[in-house]
C-alpha cells in the first residue's frame, strides 16, 4: 500500500490592505530580509534532515535564504525556548516535533505556554513508530502479546526512548489501551535500546521504521504493528495498531513549523502556501516516504486544532503513568 497524503489546500493570501496596526510583514512585501529557521534537535537527526531539505526550497521560492540554526539541548526544550523569545515578525520559524506537545507534561516551567506563545505554520509530515519484538517473545500476533500480558504482568517489558518523546507516549498509551501493566525500561536513545531489544534483555519496544529496518529485514527482530493510519510501504506486510484493535493508534515523530504568537498573517499564509507547494513536489515527497513517512500538510488553522488536542489526548497519558513534570 502506498503512503496515505493528506494534502489540504492553504488559505489564500489576505491583502495587506486589511492589516490594522502596525506589521513588520506585508503580504506584497514579504520577506524582505532573510529567515531563520529554528531547529532545537542535533544535524543529521530526522527534523533537522527534513528542515534542511524544506528550508533549502524554500529559500529559492522566496528569494532570500532560510538560514537553519541548530539549538539544541533539553529535548528540544533550549531551541523552542528561544524560539519563543523571538521576535513576532514571521522572519523566525521554529522546527517542532512531537515532544513539542509534550512539554507541557514533563517540564515544569518549560518557559513559554506551546498555544499561547507560538502560531501555528502547517504540518509537515508524520513518521510512525513500529512496534517490534525481540527474539524471546515468541508470541505472533498482538492479540496474543496482550493476552499473555494481562495473565503475567512479568511476562514482557517495554523500552521507552526520552521522557515524553515518540515512543515512549506510543508505550503507555499501548499498555493503558491495552489495559495492561508491563515494565516500562527508560533509555537514552534508540541505540542502547536496539541493542538490549537483539539481545533479549527488553521484550519489546515503538521504534522508528528506518532505525530498526535492518534488524528486521535480519531476521534479529520482528515488527507486530505500526502507529499509522494506513500500512507503510516499507513494511508492507505489518498490520497497524488501528487493524489490531487499537483505533486512533496514530502516535509518531510527527513534524510541524511554528512562529511566534503576534506574527503578521500575511507572513503565515505565504509561508504556509509556500511550504504546501513544496510537499507537492515528487522529489520532497520521496524524500519523506523513504524515511517511513507520511505527508500531513495542511492550513494553520489545522495544525492549531492538532496541537491542541494531541497535547491534551499525550498529557493525559503521561499524567496516568505517573510522569511528574520535573
Amino acid at each position: 500500500m502506498t503512503t496515505r497524503l493528506k494534502l489540504f489546500a492553504a488559505t489564500a493570501l489576505t491583502a495587506a490592505c486589511l492589516l490594522t496596526g502596525p506589521a513588520p510583514a506585508s503580504a506584497a512585501g514579504y520577506p524582505e530580509k532573510d529567515l531563520e529557521l529554528i531547529v532545537p534537535f542535533p544535524p543529521g537527526g530526522g527534523v533537522d534532515t527534513i528542515s534542511r531539505s524544506i528550508s533549502e526550497k524554500l529559500s529559492s521560492r522566496l528569494g532570500r535564504a532560510v538560514v537553519v540554526m541548530n539549538k539544541t539541548g533539553a529535548g528540544g526544550l533550549i531551541g523552542t525556548r528561544a524560539g519563543a523569545r523571538a521576535a513576532p515578525d514571521g522572519y523566525t520559524i521554529t522546527a517542532a516535533s512531537l515532544n513539542f506537545l509534550t512539554f507541557p507534561a514533563v517540564t515544569k516551567d518549560p518557559g513559554f505556554d506551546i498555544v499561547k506563545d507560538f502560531d501555528p505554520v502547517t504540518l509537515i509530515g508524520n513518521f510512525p513508530l513500529v512496534l517490534v519484538v525481540g527474539p524471546q517473545v515468541k508470541e505472533k500476533n498482538l492479540k496474543e502479546i496482550v493476552e499473555r500480558a494481562k495473565k503475567d504482568p512479568a511476562a514482557y517489558s517495554i523500552g521507552g526512548s526520552s521522557n515524553g518523546g515518540g515512543g515512549h507516549v506510543a508505550a503507555e498509551m499501548f499498555k493503558q489501551r491495552a489495559g495492561i501493566n508491563m515494565m516500562t525500561i527508560p533509555y537514552k536513545g534508540a541505540a542502547p535500546m536496539n541493542v538490549d531489544l537483539i539481545g533479549g534483555r527488553l521484550s519489546m519496544s515503538f521504534a522508528h521504521i528506518t532505525s530498526i529496518l535492518e534488524q528486521i529485514k535480519g531476521g534479529r527482530v520482528r515488527p507486530i504493528a505500526i502507529s499509522a493510519a494506513a500500512r507503510s510501504p516499507l513494511l508492507p506486510d505489518v498490520p497497524t495498531m488501528i487493524e489490531e484493535g487499537f483505533p486512533d493508534f496514530t502516535v509518531g515523530e510527527v513534524q510541524f513549523w511554528v512562529t511566534r504568537a503576534g506574527t503578521p498573517k500575511p507572513a503565515i499564509e505565504r509561508l504556509n502556501k509556500e511550504i504546501i507547494e513544496i510537499l507537492n513536489d515528487r522529489e520532497e515527497r520521496k524524500k519523506i516516504e523513504d524515511k517511513g513517512g507520511e505527508i500531513l500538510a495542511g492550513s494553520p488553522a489545522e495544525l492549531g486544532e492538532y496541537i491542541a488536542r494531541n497535547s491534551k489526548i499525550y498529557s493525559e497519558i503521561l499524567k496516568n503513568a505517573g510522569v511528574q513534570p520535573q
